[in-house]
Order: structure tokens, then sequence, then C-alpha cells
């Protein structure tokens, strides 16, 4: 049922997407020659044969022409032929990369087949750890949490010793705020792989939250030995280094962090409250002018482009 289920509501959104394709009307800088004005008129008459066949007619006779390439990909999607409106489209960005039409469209001709693969797994192998992965993935995308969780448990019963699966399950229990459940998937996938950055980081960030700030600082050193280059890391253990008492330890790390992202503006906040707790004071006032400063630039850009969205990384 669940196959079907989900087959059916891809096919309306396929339809949809398709859809949309057809009745977005594009600013074709060759459209005032015949061929591609019959092809044009065609295509919006939903005669998409004579419309695919006026189409190849023009690219044959102008292959450098990119309103030819783009109405057969047009015409190729609306006969449901979305890999060769793909090819047709790649056409169209050799010949001028910043195309927005041929961007556009081959954004929604992506979309178009990544959701038939997602059908054609769901309908050939239900049960596998990949379907109920992509299931997972597509409930949080609706912040469908609790029914996300169910395809991760799914999943993993299927494999039980999937990384990938146990990491999922404990970003999404840490999103919760359910630390210690997380804590449990994170060490499984630790054990599993030693060398995995996102469980020893996730572990940090748990650990950080629970104020034990001891075993944040030996799981954020554990990431930072697998990726020395994390800003997030350097930043988080700053942070713990900081809650634990270890302000001159902390400084070198949360200098890591500003110089790999150099807008990171927790970076420089924290890097006050080091310098004002080991009594340096010119120091600390300097890191929060910095902080001030770009906490100003942030609010600048966020009005400039109409966004109120957190623009810096931040410890999770």
């Amino acid at each position: 049922m669940k196959g079907a289920t989900v087959g059916h509501r891809l096919r309306g959104q396929v339809g949809a997407a398709a859809g949309y394709i057809l009745l977005m009307v594009t600013s074709l800088c060759g459209q005032g020659s015949p061929e591609l004005r019959a092809g044009l008129e065609s295509l919006y008459q939903g005669d998409y044969v004579r419309a695919r066949m006026l189409a190849e007619q023009y690219v044959q006779a102008h292959p450098k022409a990119l309103p030819g390439w783009l109405l057969l990909a047009r015409t190729e999607t609306a006969q449901g032929q979305y890999e060769l409106a793909y090819q047709s489209l790649q056409k169209a960005l050799d010949l001028d990369p910043a195309s927005m039409d041929a961007l556009y469209y081959l954004e929604r001709v992506s979309t178009i087949l990544s959701q038939l693969e997602f059908r054609r797994l769901i309908e050939t192998a239900p049960q596998s750890v990949r379907a109920h992965q992509l299931m997972a993935e597509s409930y949080l995308a609706g912040h469908h949490a609790a029914e996300a969780e169910k395809e991760y448990q799914a999943a993993l019963q299927v494999d039980p010793a999937s990384v990938e699966i146990l990491n999922a399950l404990g970003e999404l229990m840490r999103s919760q705020f359910r630390f210690d459940e997380a804590l449990v998937y994170y060490g499984r996938a630790a054990r599993l792989a030693p060398g995995n950055y996102t469980s020893a980081y996730g572990m940090g960030a748990c650990y950080l939250f629970k104020q034990d700030a001891r075993h944040a600082v030996e799981s954020f050193r554990r990431a930072l030995a697998i990726d020395g280059s994390s800003a997030a890391a350097h930043l988080a253990l700053g942070d713990a280094l900081l809650r634990d008492g270890r302000a001159s330890a902390a400084i070198p790390e949360l200098k890591t962090a500003a110089r790999l992202v150099p807008g990171m503006r927790q970076a420089y906040a924290l890097l006050a409250r080091a310098y004002e707790k080991l009594g340096q004071r010119r120091e600390a006032e300097e890191a929060l002018q910095k902080e001030q400063s770009l906490a100003r630039e942030e609010i600048r850009s966020a009005r400039i482009s109409g966004s109120d969205e957190e623009t810096l990384p931040r410890p999770q």
C-alpha cells in the first residue's frame, strides 16, 4: 500500500511540475522566426507531436541557436521524455551556461527525474534501507518528525549496522532535545565507524546541551581529529572549554574558528568572554566590538536582501 500511495502522490507531483513547465512563458530570443512561432503555438495548443517535429527541424538547421534547444526540451517534457529533455537542456547550456531559461527548465526536469527514481525505488524495493531512508527524509521535509522516526527505525531493522541511519536518528533525536536517546544512536555509530565525524560532533553537541563540558570537550576533540578544518567543531570546542573553566585553552580554538569563517559572530562573542575571564580587558573589548560590527553588517545585509534568516553557522 505504501508504494501505491507514494506512487499516486508522486504522479500528481510530476504532473503538476510538468504542467507548470508548460504554462511558463519564456522570452525566447529567437521566437520571431516562423518555425519557432509555429512550434510555440503548437506547444500551447497541446499539439506536442507537431511542436516537437518543428523544434527538431529547427535545431537541425540551427544547431547553435539556443531557442531551438529550449523549445525542443519543452516539447520532450510535454511528452514525458524527461531524459531527452535533460539532454537537450544540457546542449542549451553548452551554448549559454548563464541562460536563466535553460537553468530554470533544467531544475524542473531534474526534479521530475528524481521523483520518478524515488517512485521506482519505492515500487521495486519498498522494504529496502534506501526506500525507508528516502521516505523518512520526505517526511522530514514536510515537518512530520514522528513519521520520519518510524521510517528510520524500519531502515535500522533492515540494517542494524548502518552508520548513516544511526546518525540520522541521532540528528533527529537531537533536534527534538532528546539528548540521551541521541547519544545512544551516535554511540552505536561511533563504535561501528570510529572515524565518523557526524557521530563525534553530534555527541559533543549533546553533551554541551546537557552541561557536561568535560565529555563535550572529548567528543569535539575527536571530531577535530577527523576533520581539523571544521569551523563549527573549533567553535564548539572553544565553547566547551570555556564552560569547563579553561579560558586559555578556549582562545586558540575560537581564533581558529574565526579565521576559518571570518563572519562568525559567535566566535568573537565567546572570545570576548574568554578574555574577560582572563582579565584581558582590552582584548575582550576588541572582540566584542568585532562581534557588534558583524551584527550591524548582518542587519544591513538582511535589510538589503529582504531576508531575516540567520546567515551565520551555530554549533548544534
